[in-house]
């Protein structure tokens, strides 16, 4: 006799392969992105010595956001796989939004991480400009 999974069972099989892969592949990068920032903070530490960006500082202080980035996906998919089913154009908008967030998520990063090896005149630039436009003469 075979064995035939029931529809709903096969259904939730491929939902489960579908997230599952998804998800392992966007934590994989986050993990690279992860282990840049703990690279460029070693070596900008060593070379530069003057204070960091915001931006940067926020990303080195809030690290472990970057690990945690896919977590509202996973929630979405375990909400999915306990449903059982998931439209097809459902699963494209998850695939799209995530790979969207993720790309937007390693230019804010390349930005922040490029800023400490610019001179530091240049970083607080649009600090003072800002400030000195709001003295009054």
């Amino acid at each position: 006799m075979d064995s035939v999974i029931p529809p709903r069972q096969s259904e939730r099989l491929g939902l489960a392969l579908f997230f599952g892969s998804t998800l392992i592949l966007a934590e994989t990068a986050c993990w690279f992105l992860w282990i840049f920032s703990r690279l460029i903070e070693s070596e900008a530490g060593m070379v530069i010595h003057h204070p960091y960006a915001p931006l940067t500082q926020f990303f080195f202080d809030y690290r472990l956001g970057i690990l945690l980035f896919p977590v509202p996906w996973l929630g979405v998919s375990i909400a999915a796989c306990i449903r059982g089913h998931m439209r097809t154009l459902h699963q494209v908008m998850f695939s799209s939004t995530l790979i969207l967030s993720l790309g937007t998520l390693s230019i804010v990063l390349a930005l922040a991480f490029s800023l400490p090896w610019l001179p530091a005149k240049f970083v607080t630039m649009g600090a003072r400009q800002s400030s000195a436009a709001s003295i009054p003469k």
